[in-house]
């Protein structure tokens, strides 16, 4: 009777040993395909578009307020000038 139970505890083990064995296989498996996954996530945003019209934008935009500016500083100059040469004419 000891011997049977022995027996029984070591194909218990046995069992136990191999249910580690399948857990760490898969987790180790889940980490590698995470590890993968993440390589391609980060492979796709590099060559993604997004960043380069990203810049592009930014470079109209700052082009874009750049000529406003411009343009409403001529226009005041343009303003004082009038302004000046009316005042100069009123004299």
């Amino acid at each position: 009777m000891i011997q049977r139970c022995t027996s029984c505890h070591q194909v218990m083990n046995a069992a136990r040993i191999h249910d580690k064995q399948k857990l760490k296989s898969f987790w180790e498996q889940q980490v590698v395909q995470h590890s993968r996954h993440m390589d391609e996530e980060e492979s796709r945003m590099r060559s993604s578009a997004l960043a380069w019209l990203r810049e592009q934008w930014g470079v109209r935009l700052n082009q874009r307020n750049q000529h406003q500016q411009s343009f409403f500083e001529e226009r005041i100059r343009r303003a004082q000038k009038a302004q000046l040469s009316l005042r100069l004419d009123s004299a």
